[in-house]
């Protein structure tokens, strides 16, 4: 291949169920991997996105997980983002008491939505109804489309941190640079895809993401990855929520099958309950139709591998890399011994497998497949 302009990966993390798959901890271990000149966050702050950091753990619901593993990144809003300001500043202020600076590198663009209180009021009543966290994301999204919606650029704090996001995408993909999207909840959420009205205020696909940073899949510089995660056993919020194809199980009999491993999930922004059901490769199969991701990642591993997880989690806590390096060969002999079959089934169906799993929270580990679906790192054009 003649030598040319180096073409720009971008890489959009999103979730093939319902959210709150672990895709903050995956958006900041890829992160550190690929070190990103750019992460972008869509949607708005009705999910949060967990770090972990030396000093603990933080939900990020408007800041880029990037943010924490590469300090050089340019962290970004576009303008289809919806945002709290109130809750944009408390995050920025947690960040910055566990060491990571923030407002210097983020951009806001002038059109992204504000979130008031007036928004939040006119969904109080849609969690009986259908399971909503009731941030007020839906009912500003509809006053944007109505447009008379509140907008960045109406609010003095956050000024300092405008910017032409759509401009800072597309001077980064033409430059060959490397840009991350970290998009919010699941693909089965998806207002015209997911189980209506059971469902958010957007879709969760790639197509999406394009719309909301305003880039174009079609640009010959473009290195496309979509990485799409699935949970082994997926969760909806509490309430109300909408239907699970796996069978929704207690609490209670996912303890039982692991003996105690597992303890009640609770969502990161309501602190409610989670509902969990089984595997469902029809769920799944369902959102890698739409998605055609090109590298599947699954979570929650350790809930089908106990002892591993617990094994992978001390040796992770405990920086042994001898021993990661162990329970990633683990990992492969469980790989390539078939256990993982059937969640790699509606991957392989769609042109994809899993090349990574999680055993923990933050805890990954790349499968046998990993190198040949991030094969091709040096494209140009």
């Amino acid at each position: 291949m003649e030598e040319g302009k180096l073409r720009s990966r971008l890489t959009i993390v999103l979730d093939g169920q319902y959210g709150s798959c672990g895709k903050g901890a995956y958006a900041q271990w890829l992160a550190a991997e690929e070190k990103p000149a750019l992460a972008l966050r869509t949607g708005g702050p009705n999910a949060g996105h967990s770090v972990i950091t030396p000093r603990g753990v933080v939900a990020l619901r408007h800041i880029p997980a990037a943010c924490v593993e590469c300090p050089e990144t340019t962290l970004a809003l576009p303008g289809a983002a919806l945002l709290n300001v109130d809750v944009l500043r408390e995050e920025i202020a947690a960040l910055r008491e566990i060491g990571v600076e923030v407002e210097h590198r983020l951009v806001i663009d002038p059109l992204a939505t504000v979130i008031t209180h007036t928004h939040e009021k006119a969904e109080a009543d849609l969690r009986d109804k259908i399971g909503s966290t009731r941030e007020g994301v839906g009912a500003a999204q509809a006053e944007k489309i109505m447009r008379r919606a509140p907008i960045a650029r109406d609010f003095r704090e956050l000024q300092k941190y405008l910017g032409d996001v759509t401009s800072l995408v597309n001077s980064h993909i033409d430059e060959g640079n490397r840009v991350h999207v970290e998009m919010t909840q699941g693909a089965g959420l998806g207002l015209h895809f997911g189980h209506y009205p059971f469902a958010t205020s957007r879709d969760i696909t790639p197509a999406q993401a394009f719309n909301d940073i305003s880039a174009s899949p079609s640009h010959p510089g473009l290195d496309l990855r979509v990485h799409m995660l699935a949970r082994t056993y997926p969760i909806r919020v509490a309430g109300n929520s909408g239907p699970m194809l796996g069978g929704e199980i207690l609490w209670e009999e996912l303890s039982r099958r692991t003996r105690g491993y597992v303890q009640v999930e609770r969502t990161t922004v309501t602190k409610l309950p989670r509902r969990i059901a089984n595997w469902s490769s029809e769920e799944v199969l369902r959102a890698a139709t739409i998605v055609r991701p090109t590298l599947g990642v699954l979570m929650f591993l350790d809930y089908l591998q106990p002892e591993l997880g617990k094994a992978a989690q001390a040796a992770w806590k405990d920086r042994d890399y001898d021993m990661l390096q162990q329970i990633e060969s683990e990992v492969h002999d469980l790989f390539y011994a078939g256990v993982l079959d059937k969640y790699r089934e509606p991957f392989k169906a769609t042109g994809s497998d899993i090349g990574a799993v999680s055993l923990g929270f933050g805890v990954l580990f790349k499968t046998p497949a990993w190198e040949a679906l991030q094969s091709n790192r040096e494209l140009y054009y």
